[in-house]
């Protein structure tokens, strides 16, 4: 990554799966879905294997591949 100046980049990286009422009863797997994402976006990052939009679009297929109702489904 470069202009990051060493080798530990600062980041940080945030999702949040859409608007609205969310079950309760979903609240472990939306949390699980939320912090694989910004593990996957982290590690593009953190690696230097991709841009900040390698990122988000990493972070977003993580959370598209799961099958909770995100706002898209809904």
């Amino acid at each position: 990554m470069e202009g990051m100046g060493g080798e530990n980049p600062r980041f940080f990286i945030a999702v949040h799966v859409g608007a609205g009422f969310h079950s309760t009863s979903n609240e472990k797997s939306f949390r699980r879905a939320m912090k694989k994402a910004c593990l996957s976006a982290a590690s593009v990052l953190r690696k230097g294997s991709g841009s900040c939009l390698d990122a988000v679009i990493i972070a977003t297929q993580v959370l598209e591949c799961e099958s909770l109702p995100f706002a898209a489904f809904e």
